[in-house]
């Protein structure tokens, strides 16, 4: 049994679809109900920045990966001819 490489970016997907949904959740709970001074505008800005950054790191490694690769799972243990004696 083998499955495709690209299956395990399903969970990445995931994960980064509910990280922008609670970045967009924290931002506008800073906006709406934070104090309204620079300091509460640095921070938007530099949690932005700083995971924009991750984001790009994280893409970077992840295009170096052969996507197309399968692995074999348990393919020893189906294969392997039992002898019983």
């Amino acid at each position: 049994m083998a499955f495709p490489l690209s299956i395990l970016l399903i969970p990445y997907l995931i994960f980064l679809l509910l990280w922008i949904f609670f970045s967009f959740v924290g931002i506008f709970h800073l906006l709406n109900f934070g104090f309204k001074n620079l300091v509460t505008l640095m921070a938007i800005f530099i949690y932005v920045g700083v995971a924009l950054f991750i984001l790009i790191i994280s893409i970077n490694y992840i295009n170096q990966i052969d996507w197309s690769f399968k692995i074999g799972l348990l393919n020893d243990i189906i294969n392997q001819k039992l002898i019983f004696n």
